[in-house]
């Protein structure tokens, strides 16, 4: 006896777009759909192409892992500020808001440091400036114990309605 197995030959887009997607989870499916498209569908051309882009080193996997806990904390403290805003508890929001400009200024320390190790990476001195922290924003440079300076025209969404239109 002869056992006969057929199979088809016929694989839709979407189910070599998801293959793909399964072999290559380092390339956004954006990319991968771009590249299987560049080769009309032939999955065999868009491995060969797929396989040629580096995977990312562990070292910047670690530092978008750091870097998206900033944007989890920052998204947090936001909703916990704009909720002590709402309450009518500016101290706490401010003290909030300070927390906030020290994420970000980290974040954006981050990222600069990252853009410039890829662009240089034989480069390993910090040449950038120091990143702001909450104690050193927003306040006067003579002002030892580092309260905000309350000449500071800046204007946000702790500033009560009142003092705003004062100003213009």
């Amino acid at each position: 006896r002869e056992l006969r197995v057929t199979m088809s030959n016929v694989v839709t887009f979407q189910d070599a777009l998801q293959t793909l997607q399964s072999m290559f989870s380092h390339v956004s499916r954006a990319q991968i759909k771009q590249i299987l498209l560049s080769h009309r569908g032939v999955m065999e051309r868009a491995v060969d192409t797929l396989l040629q882009i580096p995977e990312p080193s562990p070292q910047a996997l670690q530092e978008a892992a750091q870097t998206l806990d900033l944007d989890t904390k920052i998204r947090e403290l936001e909703a916990q500020k704009l909720k002590f805003i709402q309450r009518e508890q500016f101290l706490q929001a401010e003290e909030i808001k300070n927390r906030l400009t020290a994420l970000r200024a980290e974040r954006a320390n981050r990222r600069q440091q990252a853009q410039h190790s890829r662009h240089q990476p034989h480069l390993h001195e910090h040449t950038s400036q120091p990143a702001p922290t909450s104690s050193n924003v927003g306040t006067s440079s003579n002002n030892a114990d580092a309260r905000p300076n309350p000449f500071n025209t800046d204007f946000d969404e702790l500033t009560p309605l009142f003092l705003r239109k004062r100003s213009r």
